[in-house]
């Protein structure tokens, strides 16, 4: 069974068939939102069961009656209708619960919580986005290329058969108990409920895996493997502005490159007093000079979020 609530006089749960209001005498508006929650009756009786599967009622624009589906003329004033249906169905996978006004908290815990939380985003807002303007003029500038070399490394490991990595290579292994969670079948789930559109609802199901636990026989595996780990960095700088060449690699047995780095690092002389230092890229990085002057956006703790 489903509900609805009269706008007019605010009569609360009418029962969904019920195309009046019980207090009164209000139609049911064209737009009334019907809701059914887990007290709601179950319907067996066989007239109604007919009832609610007959379809979408309808709504009659002269009188504001809702009519049954099926009917050709208005209950309420005899108008002929064209077969529209004004309503629809629909699948609400979470149902809502019966509309409420909206209650102020009631425990003292709510107005703390949302205290803590406003106190933490502007905290965070203060720190690092909210920036102050300082000039600033540079004192070095320092750019560095790095390459990371990285070296083959033999590793042990160990683990169920099917979780061996492709590469490894098995040294023994043995077998064990093991649960593991497995299907067993489907299951018919409420998933959700079907708004009928003239007062009823219907339950949705879905059949979904029934998941159980199971104990087999497993084999446990030890094995190696080689893994790619980092060994070093190798670093070529300068500090008089000129971009410096890339470090000397050559790849030997089991070493490979792993990764490269480009990057300027200023530093900062602040006109309050303090350093700062800045890192960028050098497509922009090279159009900063030493011993000049610039406007730098600072945040709370001391970061240059911009330079110009």
């Amino acid at each position: 069974m489903g509900y609805w609530d009269c706008k007019a006089c605010g009569n609360k749960r009418i029962p969904g068939p019920e195309r009046q209001c019980v207090s009164c005498g209000q139609p049911r508006s064209a737009n009334v939102t019907f809701y059914t929650d887990d007290e709601a009756p179950e319907v067996d009786d066989e007239a109604m069961l007919a009832r609610a599967r007959s379809g979408v009622d309808w709504h009659c624009p002269y009188c504001s009656a809702d009519n049954p589906a099926g009917t050709t003329s208005c209950v309420g004033c005899g108008a002929a209708t064209d077969g529209k249906k004004t309503r629809q169905e629909r699948v609400l996978l979470d149902a809502p619960p019966p509309p409420a006004a909206v209650a102020a908290p009631t425990t003292s815990r709510a107005i703390p919580i949302v205290a803590v939380l406003l106190a933490l985003i502007t905290g965070v807002w203060f720190l690092f986005f909210r920036t102050t303007e300082h000039t600033v003029s540079v004192t070095t500038k320092t750019w560095s290329k790095t390459i990371v070399v990285e070296r083959l490394e033999t590793q042990i490991g160990e683990g169920w058969s099917e979780d061996v990595p492709p590469t490894a290579r098995p040294i023994d292994s043995t077998n064990k108990r093991r649960t593991i969670h497995v299907q067993d079948g489907t299951e018919r789930v409420k998933v959700g409920q079907k708004d009928l559109g003239n007062g009823f609802f219907e339950d949705v199901y879905e059949d979904k895996p029934r998941m159980v636990d199971k104990e087999i026989n497993a084999t446990w595996v030890r094995y190696e493997i080689d893994r790619w780990i980092s060994d070093r960095t190798l670093e070529e700088k300068s500090t008089d502005g000129r971009e410096p060449p890339w470090p000397s690699f050559a790849a030997a047995a089991r070493t490979r490159e792993g990764g490269r780095t480009n990057r300027i690092e200023l530093g900062l002389a602040g006109s309050d007093g303090e350093s700062y230092s800045y890192g960028v890229e050098p497509e922009r990085g090279t159009a900063y000079e030493v011993g000049k002057s610039y406007v730098a956006e600072i945040n709370a703790v001391g970061a240059v979020r911009e330079l110009r």
